[in-house]
């Protein structure tokens, strides 16, 4: 880590979404390139600062994920019956429907192709004019690989500047063996099986400051003892698990209405605890929007300047530590962002820190 830290910043243009299509789209899966578009239109960053990730490894998502969950994403019978145009609603489940009727017996297709099936499916919602062939089927596969590959590749920056912020990545929902509300590949644990493979960290802890529980990413971790899981998010909201089933290893739940106040007492009361106890050599900081007050589908009251300190406050404790941080901006499940958080807590930290591309000191 540089003596004197500085923030990098990672961003694939890999299924970028233009404005206009972010109009039709039921989520605000624009986020992220409204984000970078910002950081270069008002020249907080310049377009060579943007680092390319590459797609991850098999073997890098082969240390989380079920092997037979990754083949399952392009096994030759679901990509054969995504050969022809789907009809709208459900086109995953008429892809099954057009298969010939003996494998409907086979009671093994149907929880090999549900992966597929949401990926269809969530993609139909968006492109319901769209062909499904497997080469498209393909480049939506590859588009998550690379946000995974941006995650991975935000750490090793992170290792080097201080503080690298991935613009996409935080897929908190995806498990080992099983895909859910767009998140194919637990990002997070990947990178983090991937830096202890390359033995340049023994112990990582993740600060998952999303409204909703990443359920995915507790559970790719639990029983570790070389990654410890912080969650803050809203009691009761999405994913609403029954007691005793949260595997974060320290789960704290928000009342409705949280307040910038009240959310940092909570905060500060339980993360220097944290990175002091179990000093981390790196930091993953999941950060979202979905706190702001106003969210379409969380009910916590921060205000734009309460996501800016919160993001600062985790930043700062890092630094004074030494301790490196990967920043990912989780985005594409909830609704279109009343305020652009996420723009104003990069900024804030760009300027707080510096971009590493200002200086060659690593």
């Amino acid at each position: 880590m540089a003596s004197n830290p500085k923030v990098s910043l990672v961003y694939s243009k890999r299924g970028e979404v233009t404005e206009e299509e972010a109009e039709e789209l039921p989520f605000d899966t624009a986020k992220v390139c409204r984000v970078a578009r910002t950081l270069l239109k008002n020249r907080i960053a310049p377009e060579d600062a943007l680092e390319q990730p590459e797609e991850i490894s098999r073997t890098a998502l082969e240390r989380v994920h079920d092997p037979d969950y990754l083949a399952t994403l392009r096994h030759p019978l679901a990509l054969f019956s995504a050969m022809h145009p789907f009809l709208p609603a459900t086109p995953g489940e008429v892809a099954i429907l057009k298969l010939p009727s003996f494998l409907h017996q086979w009671r093994i297709l149907h929880p090999l192709l549900r992966p597929w099936v949401w990926l269809v499916n969530k993609h139909a919602a968006i492109f319901p004019n769209k062909i499904y062939t497997p080469q498209f089927v393909d480049e939506m596969i590859r588009e998550a690989e690379t946000d995974a590959g941006g995650t991975l590749l935000a750490a090793r920056r992170a290792m080097e500047t201080g503080i690298d912020i991935h613009i996409g990545g935080g897929a908190t929902f995806a498990e080992q063996a099983s895909c859910s509300a767009g998140h194919l590949f637990a990002d997070i644990p990947v990178a983090i099986r991937a830096l202890q493979a390359e033995k340049r960290i023994k112990r990582a802890l993740v600060a998952d400051l999303c409204a909703h529980f990443g359920d995915g990413t507790a559970n790719c971790l639990t029983d570790d003892d070389s990654a410890f899981t912080f969650s803050m998010h809203q009691k009761g909201l999405w994913p609403d698990l029954p007691d005793n089933s949260h595997s974060s290893d320290l789960h704290v739940e928000l009342e409705e209405g949280t307040s910038d106040q009240e959310y940092m007492e909570i905060l500060e009361k339980h993360l220097p605890k944290l990175l002091d106890e179990h000093r981390p050599d790196l930091v993953f900081l999941v950060t979202s929007d979905s706190c702001l007050s106003g969210d379409e589908h969380a009910n916590l009251s921060l205000s734009t300047e309460g996501l800016v300190r919160r993001d600062a406050y985790v930043a700062k404790a890092c630094v004074e530590r030494k301790i490196p941080l990967a920043i990912t901006i989780s985005g594409g499940m909830l609704g279109k962002s009343a305020d652009e958080g996420a723009y104003a807590s990069v900024r804030n930290l760009i300027e707080t820190y510096g971009g590493a591309w200002e200086t060659s000191e690593v």
